[in-house]
């Protein structure tokens, strides 16, 4: 079941706007990701090391290639530049990078290695991969952070002290979705819930109806909920259809949501897919192999239109090209990279790399810049603690099997 949720992940914010690229993004290495190329800037002697527990051997490391070397190319952005100033110290940063293989037992393998190693910080992937591993981390006092907690109170919840999710997720997405819908596809009436069992479909789907509340849309409470394993795409399409939905909403893997969409379009139907994952709309394009698709939308980034993305993200993103090449760059995710860009602001903000100190300076912050805007906290309602940070996403579309940016909404974890 926890491979279901592959495709929530590509949490944060942030993908291709060019549907050519998106093609390519299976062809990103899933081998251990190469350090940074270039050196870094003059050291002062002070070492500030960040741990990321990723995935970087086993069927998700296709996945945390990116994670990683993303990750990599914001420690060369800073080092270049002598460090990052912290309290008035100046830092350079180190990322020590442990693998889980892709595995529940080696994610906890791996969390154990970093609080052997004295790593006070880790920056994860997804709630699903650490919900076995939070106990390692909430005993040694390891703040850890997940590039997307898809509503999984297992891994945040009103008990945990140390975890934390600062890039969007499905509890601010599913609502945000909704607006987008609403103002975009005026002759959309009735939304449909579709994912894969995911074990958190109810909480999911509450979400959609509370956003068609709010935006005026009926909700159509007959969810379809299939195995995310599954090769029967037709089925699915078909359940979709026959509910009546003008749009159909929920996340998955890419691959299921672009099989999805095709057999509905060869069903005959234009219903609009809504997808809250925040990967471009041209990895559907690419899936379905319907070179002119239209009526599917994602959250992600405008690489397209630079001045709708923050100074920093355009900076670091060009250094990843220059580094990495367009092709590593098909596979742009984002949401790691953004979390641990935005635990560097909250640092700075504290003016001390000390746990203690940094979490008490969340407490009491009303707001950080991330790498997609200013950030605000959320999550009491949600979760029980306000542990989760979200920030503005850019909504981007595909019409006519071409991408372009629809707006930017604010996402809000309640």
């Amino acid at each position: 079941m926890k491979k279901k949720l592959l495709a929530i992940l590509l949490a944060a914010a942030m993908l291709l706007a060019l549907c050519s690229c998106a093609a390519k993004e299976a062809e990103a290495p899933a081998e251990e990701a190469p350090a940074s190329e270039a050196p870094a800037a003059e050291s002062t002697g002070n070492v500030l090391k960040i741990g990321a527990l990723l995935n970087t051997t086993g069927w998700f490391a296709a996945i945390d290639y990116n994670n990683q070397i993303e990750m990599e190319t914001l420690c060369k952005f800073y080092n270049d530049q002598g460090g990052i100033d912290i309290g008035g110290t100046k830092y350079t940063l180190e990322l020590v990078v442990e693998d889980g293989g892709s595995d529940a037992e080696g994610i906890r393998s791996a969390a154990q290695r970093l609080v052997d190693a004295g790593i006070d910080y880790v920056l994860e992937t997804n709630d699903f991969w650490v919900e076995g591993a939070i106990d390692i981390f909430e005993q040694a006092g390891v703040m850890n952070i997940m590039a997307q907690n898809n509503m999984n109170h297992g891994v945040i919840n009103a008990d945990t002290q140390y975890s934390y999710s600062f890039s969007n997720a499905c509890t601010s997405q599913y609502y945000a979705a909704m607006q987008v819908v609403k103002e975009n596809y005026p002759e959309v009436k009735k939304v449909v819930y579709a994912c894969d069992d995911n074990g958190v479909n109810d909480e999911q789907a509450a979400l959609v109806k509370s956003g068609c509340e709010a935006f005026g849309l009926e909700y159509v409470d007959a969810p379809v909920v299939y195995d995310g394993e599954t090769t029967d795409f037709a089925a699915i399409a078909m359940k979709i259809i026959a509910s009546g939905a003008d749009c159909v909403t929920g996340n998955g893997t890419p691959d299921n949501i672009a099989s999805i969409i095709k057999e509905i379009r060869a069903a005959g139907s234009d219903l609009i897919y809504a997808a809250p994952i925040t990967m471009g709309p041209g990895v559907f394009v690419a899936g379905s192999g319907i070179n002119d698709l239209s009526g599917a939308f994602t959250f992600g980034s405008d690489i397209a239109t630079p001045e709708n993305n923050t100074d920093d993200f355009n900076t670091i993103y060009k250094m990843f090209v220059e580094i990495h090449g367009e092709d590593a760059a098909t596979g742009w995710n984002g949401a790691g990279l953004d979390n641990f860009y935005t635990l560097l602001k909250i640092m700075q903000g504290a003016g001390s790399i000390d746990v203690e100190a940094v979490r008490s300076y969340y407490d009491t912050m009303e707001s950080v810049e991330t790498l997609f805007g200013t950030g605000v906290k959320g999550g009491m309602e949600t979760f029980g603690n306000e542990h989760v940070i979200t920030h503005p996403n850019h909504a981007m579309k595909v019409e006519g099997g071409q991408i372009s940016y629809m707006g930017t909404y604010e996402c809000v974890c309640p």
